[in-house]
């Protein structure tokens, strides 16, 4: 059930955000760490922290705002996560006249596409990559110069969608070419109108995002007229649960390192094949509890028998007395659950009884105390700020504190169970916090991962 304070709207700058700071957590010298991946500051790009990091670069080692200097580092170049702030999957987004654009049968400037006098269609496209079984979005804003009808495409293979769109009034939209999932338009206030157009891709490839001048509703093959085409600006592709207005739906893309970052958190993007980060030794055995929170976004599905690791205390927690871990998958059913596990003497897991299905983001905390007196209290798994029903295997953590091990990030001791997701904030504590604590520290997190 949902605890706490009516917290859950405050994801931008509420009052809840701006009073708490994580490092109050940390008072009276409470053992942990804290990762902000939206302070660019804090990162290097190798892990002796002397090159300091930029959007796209590998990240080597990511100081400890904790106050505990458990900074965390990756000493192998090729296994170093990419930090990011980039959500459109388009470049060259306000440059319609660049070869990114591989035109047919037009004449384009930065903003516009005119008709050559050509029998045939005449558009422009881009091609990037997709995944499987994802709802993507594709966007972009038009204006008449002569025509007043555009059509917009997805085209994977032998997969298409696209929709009419009239550029006039408060905009209409027309006929559907091929399956979609949703077409609109929005009229704009100075003549343009948002034309958006999202289509489930059933298999991954390259998926082209195209954009086409039309004669009439339904018409894009015609006789060109050389004065005649349309207005076009501020292309936008990605999946579509990113563009819902949590963060902004169009982001300029010029290249694959220079992009708009206003409004879009940053984050650390672990590919799922060797990507990770550690610590030292971290000396928790004073304590019975843990509390961890993270921002996370699963990309890909987990196997039918693996899991992702988002954090892990040793390089086995069910190997291990006094140990945990969370992760991007069930730990017993696998799949698109999140999962649990904790050691103390013995070893209790837990699993989403729901499915959480990638590509989504999350605010994820599970709270943990070895001396609770059922298993059930020994570990809670919140979601987006409200507790979930578990499938818990196990008769208990049994007794003791936790251990004085490393603790990995985006997979098992660095050689296996690789997450392939992002990580916007991760902050874990050696005590049992109270109920506001815990309230305030998922809404800072939310606030720097926009999960809801």
């Amino acid at each position: 059930m949902r605890r706490g304070l009516s917290r859950h709207n405050n994801r931008s700058s509420g009052s809840v955000v701006a009073a708490f700071s994580p490092l109050s957590l940390f008072a009276g010298g409470a053992q942990g760490v804290w990762y902000d991946d939206s302070l660019t500051s804090s990162m290097y790009q190798d892990s002796a922290g002397t090159v300091a990091a930029v959007l796209e670069s590998p990240v080597g080692k990511q100081l400890d705002l904790s106050g505990n200097n458990n900074h965390r580092t990756q000493v192998t170049s090729a296994n170093r996560p990419i930090l990011s702030a980039r959500y459109n999957l388009l470049t060259k987004t306000e440059q319609f006249d660049n070869a990114a654009w591989v035109s047919t049968n037009v004449t384009k400037t930065a903003n516009s596409l005119t008709e050559t006098a050509v029998t045939g269609n005449h558009f422009v496209l881009q091609t990037t990559s997709s995944q499987a079984a994802v709802l993507y979005s594709y966007s972009v804003e038009c204006a008449p110069n002569g025509r007043t009808w555009a059509y917009i495409q997805f085209t994977i293979g032998s997969q298409a969608g696209g929709a009419w769109f009239q550029l006039t009034g408060a905009g209409t939209v027309g006929n559907t070419a091929g399956t979609l999932d949703s077409k609109t338009i929005t009229a704009l206030t100075d003549g343009y109108y948002k034309l958006t157009i999202t289509k489930t891709i059933t298999v991954a490839g390259n998926i082209e995002a195209a954009v086409f001048i039309a004669s009439a509703n339904g018409t894009t093959n015609y006789a060109g007229d050389i004065t005649k085409g349309i207005y076009v600006r501020n292309a936008d592709t990605r999946p579509a649960n990113q563009a819902t207005g949590l963060i902004p739906t169009y982001q300029r893309v010029d290249t694959s390192s220079v992009y708009d970052t206003v409004g879009f958190p940053q984050y650390l993007k672990y590919g799922g094949i060797n990507s990770s980060l550690s610590t030292a030794s971290i000396n928790f055995t004073a304590t019975a509890q843990m509390s961890a929170f993270a921002g996370v976004r699963k990309v890909g599905a987990n196997a039918s028998t693996s899991i992702g690791m988002v954090a892990e205390l040793s390089t086995a927690a069910g190997s291990n007395a006094g140990s945990f871990f969370l992760s991007t998958g069930g730990v017993a059913s696998y799949g698109n659950k999140y999962g649990c596990a904790l050691q103390g003497s013995t070893l209790i897991y837990s699993d989403s009884a729901t499915s959480w299905t990638p590509p989504i983001t999350n605010t994820l905390s599970t709270l943990m105390n070895i001396a609770a007196a059922t298993p059930a209290l020994q570990q809670i798994l919140n979601i987006n700020g409200v507790q979930q029903s578990v499938t818990q295997v196990g008769s208990g953590a049994g007794t003791g504190n936790f251990g004085n091990y490393a603790m990995y990030f985006g997979a098992r001791a660095g050689t296996s169970l690789f997450t392939n997701g992002y990580e916007y904030q991760t902050i874990i504590v050696g005590k049992t916090l109270t109920a506001t604590e815990i309230a305030n520290t998922e809404t800072y997190v939310n606030s720097k991962t926009l999960a809801y």
